[in-house]
């Protein structure tokens, strides 16, 4: 791989590379590089200069890069003495001006830049060992009350909250499942429900915005790094990435000792992206994102996204020089749920219409190419792929395993709670059980003991936890 990367900054709110010609036609581009985080070792980034502090946010980012220049194009804005000082860049080797031969000015540049130097490789954690289940704990998340409510709309509530707020304030520590709560100031052990105490924590969460807790559990990430983005959605259980959104986006970060990153947004294409606005009000909140080895889920209320893993992806164009890009092709698929209740609307899911996205449906990653991800058929469950949707729902009733071409490669009978990797826990009879994706073996699991509304996988575990609500409590077992 290429020791030295060119960026193109041509977004006016964060880092949204392109591939530009500028007026000239690249070379034909190779196969992207391994996934990675970081810079390379040698960094030129091209940018208008009125764009110049666009890279405050970015500044810790592009200090991982060894050799840092800046190629500025000519627009007549002013670059000011102090935001040169802000940007702190003890890595900066060259500041040019773009002349009429860009190209040029380029190579000028990389002549700054080029050198040794080492370009980390991402790769998601190892699975974590399978823990036996645990026992049912009684959970308040924060939620919102009408005097009018009655039980039914409180417990509804109770749940939405608590699929908010869990997946950003789960983490392990010493090895042990638990919940970080940023209101009363706790860490909770999800196995036998001991609360230790974190005075530090207390109150850095309220209704609207969560907390995500750090990978050791210890304490959550810097909420004043999320504070643009609407909410903290999750924690990547390899500790190097963290994500945070709003409705219809996310941004990614990258976990650095100082805290998280702004990295780069989420990928978004309209239709095959997540909805903003259903019924021109309604907003689609996101929900959790899970991150495997060449593909990555988002999970929104109305819709579930898989895009190509990491968004930002560096391939060579034929002279050495790696050029930053979005993740290109497959897999890419959207995901929803859509019954004949639901067509009151006037919503016509097979016509890809974004009022017809009526829930994500129960979907995880798989282990592979050739078991991409497997979706629970719950509820009649449409895909759109290239903007075009199913003619036809997927299914109803039971799972279905698909491969990195959307072909379906397995499908089962029980009803499908949670996955991760190649683990997924199902129920079938009143009895749970995890199966294995890659080998068919089941373990039993016993009897949940509670009525289940839902499940999340435990990230980067067999684990899942299941979740019970009775009005205004949310009760949580490890299975």
């Amino acid at each position: 791989m290429s020791t030295v990367g060119l960026l193109f900054l041509s977004d006016l709110y964060s880092f949204a590379p392109w591939i530009s010609d500028h007026g000239g036609a690249y070379p034909a581009l190779g196969a992207p590089s391994p996934p990675t985080l970081h810079p390379p070792p040698g960094l030129i980034v091209v940018l208008p200069r009125r764009y110049f502090d666009r890279l405050m946010g970015r500044a810790v980012w592009l200090r991982g890069a060894a050799r840092l220049a800046l190629v500025l194009e000519p627009d007549g804005a002013e670059i000011l003495e102090d935001e040169w000082a802000t940007l702190g860049l003890d890595n900066l080797v060259g500041v040019f001006e773009a002349g009429a031969d860009l190209e040029k000015t380029i190579d000028a540049a990389r002549a700054c830049v080029e050198g040794e130097g080492a370009w980390p490789i991402w790769a998601p954690a190892a699975l974590r060992r399978a823990l036996p289940p645990g026992q049912w704990i009684a959970w308040r998340p924060a939620r919102g009350a009408r005097p009018d409510e009655d039980q039914a709309q409180r417990a509804a509530e109770t749940l939405d909250h608590a699929l908010d707020i869990l997946p950003g304030a789960l983490c392990f520590h010493d090895d042990a499942p638990c919940l970080l709560d940023g209101i009363i100031g706790a860490r909770i052990n999800l196995l036998n429900g001991a609360t230790e105490a974190i005075p530090a924590l207390r109150g850095a969460a309220d209704l609207y915005h969560p907390i995500a807790a750090r990978p050791d559990g210890r304490g959550a990430l810097d909420q004043a790094a999320f504070k643009r983005h609407r909410r903290p959605i999750g924690v990547d259980p390899s500790g190097q990435i963290a994500w945070a959104g709003g409705r219809c986006w996310f941004e990614w970060f990258a976990l650095s000792a100082s805290g998280p990153v702004a990295w780069t947004p989420s990928s978004h294409g309209w239709p095959d992206g997540h909805a903003k606005k259903l019924y021109g009000f309604e907003d689609n909140e996101p929900r959790r994102v899970q991150l495997g080895q060449g593909a990555c889920l988002s999970i929104y209320q109305r819709d579930a996204l898989i895009t190509p893993g990491l968004p930002l992806r560096w391939r060579d164009r034929g002279d050495g020089l790696a050029v930053a890009g979005r993740a290109r092709g497959g897999p890419r698929a959207l995901l929803f749920t859509h019954g004949e209740a639901e067509m009151l609307w006037g919503a016509d899911p097979s016509k890809a219409e974004e009022d017809a996205r009526g829930g994500a449906p129960t979907i995880s990653l798989g282990p592979s190419a050739a078991r991409r991800y497997v979706v629970g058929l719950e509820a009649p469950t449409w895909r759109l792929i290239g903007g075009q949707a199913s003619a036809r729902p997927l299914g109803l009733g039971g799972w279905a395993v698909y491969d990195e071409e959307h072909r379906e490669v397995r499908r089962g009978q029980d009803r499908l709670w949670a996955g991760w990797d190649r683990w997924i826990v199902v129920a079938r009879e009143g009895l749970l059980w995890r199966e294995d994706l890659l080998t068919g073996a089941r373990s039993p699991l016993g009897a949940p003991g509670r009525a289940v509304q839902a499940a999340l996988p435990l990230p980067g575990s067999p684990n899942a936890l299941l979740i019970s609500v009775e009005v205004d409590v949310a009760w949580l077992r490890v299975v």
